[in-house]
């Protein structure tokens, strides 16, 4: 039996060009899990994961791990991350994943005093 998240919503500032993060995957059954990972991106490719393939043992959980490639425009980017296993409950699941770049706008640090 396979449960994980049901969304992923990110935010990131466009001056940082990537951030690794990662969501968990649990394994309630009572033999090994073995899945596959696939990315749907938009048009602009942000997501990708680092271990694509792998097994969580019986009765455990796993963290998935995935790197946020930050695009160069501001903007909400959207992708699909398809998890595919053996699970006796489902053999699919889709996690829909938005991504907000935001241009952080620095404090003014000048002052209107008048001498």
């Amino acid at each position: 039996v396979m449960e994980t998240v049901g969304s992923i919503t990110q935010e990131i500032d466009k001056d940082t060009t990537e951030k690794t993060a990662s969501f968990e995957v649990i394994n309630s059954g009572d033999q090994a899990l073995e899945y596959i990972i696939e990315v749907e991106n938009s048009d602009v490719p942000f997501i990708s994961i680092e271990s694509a393939t792998g097994v969580i043992e019986k009765n455990t959980t796993g963290a998935i791990n995935y790197i946020i490639n930050t695009p160069s425009e501001t903007g909400v980017y959207t992708a699909t991350i398809k998890i595919r296993s053996n699970a006796s409950n489902i053999d699919e699941v889709s996690i829909p994943v938005t991504l907000t770049v935001i241009n952080e706008i620095a404090p003014n640090i000048f002052s209107d005093t008048v001498i």
